[in-house]
């Protein structure tokens, strides 16, 4: 027995995810934008969004150079409670089907910097998210399809 699509509430609760991914995909292609967080000068968390990507880092001031006054210094600008939202012109255009990576690099060796910072990050890229939701997803439909069957054809059973 099939059922309409209207008695699976799974579906269209978990139809809201993948229409943000792919508007946030889409947009991501063409505009960069980031949300930064920092409650303290050695340490900032971001995330962005860029070249059909999601990235987020983290930033850790590792070693200062001794004799050097602190606000001299481009550090992160501690950001309150919710962080700052940076919506930056338009990116050039990129590729919809990056790959995912982590790195983990040194920043600041080169002579005449102030600090060296440890940048630590993962850069999920849309598709991958997608391929990891959607197959989850749609067991769970259609898992709920057959358990709603199951009990109607019981039902049916016991009224005939």
């Amino acid at each position: 027995m099939k059922l309409p699509l209207r008695h699976r509430p799974l579906f269209w609760i978990g139809l809201l995810p993948v229409l943000v991914l792919l508007c946030l995909w889409a947009a991501s292609v063409y505009y960069r934008s980031s949300w930064y967080y920092s409650s303290h000068p050695d340490y900032e968390f971001s995330v962005k969004l860029s070249g059909s990507a999601i990235q987020f880092q983290r930033a850790r001031i590792i070693e200062r150079q001794p004799g050097v006054d602190l606000a001299a210094l481009p550090l992160p600008i501690p950001t309150g409670p919710f962080g700052r939202w940076l919506y930056e012109d338009p990116a050039p255009p990129s590729t919809w089907f990056p790959l995912p990576h982590c790195y983990n690099r040194i920043a600041g060796d080169s002579p005449g910097s102030f600090f060296k910072a440890q940048i630590q990050g993962w850069r999920a890229p849309f598709w991958f998210l997608l391929a990891l939701y959607l197959p989850l997803w749609l067991w769970l439909v259609r898992r709920q399809g057959k358990r709603i069957a199951k009990r109607l054809g019981e039902a049916e059973s016991k009224i005939a």
